[in-house]
């Protein structure tokens, strides 16, 4: 999956984020200014967070595998804290 990430206002190209291959299940985008975060979980377990200013990319699979994640969300105080679930 691929997402395009667009300035709103002019609607200008920001980035161009590459997902796994597995189906998408859950978003979010952090609220944080510092370091601008998005998350995703998809249908086999796996999560990954960006950086949409760098496009730097991790992928963990905290939950077992094979398991869905159907929700995340980050910290509404800060970006480290992301709960999966």
């Amino acid at each position: 999956m691929t997402f395009l990430l667009f300035e709103s206002t002019f609607c200008q190209f920001v980035n161009l984020l590459v997902c796994l291959q597995y189906k998408l299940t859950t978003l979010h985008w952090s609220v944080a200014e510092k370091h601008q975060l998005i998350a995703s979980g998809d249908e086999k377990g796996h999560v990954v967070i960006w950086n949409i200013f760098t496009g730097d990319m991790s992928s963990y699979q905290p939950l077992s595998t094979d398991i869905c994640v159907f929700c995340l969300t980050f910290s509404p105080k800060t970006e480290h804290i992301l709960a999966v679930g």
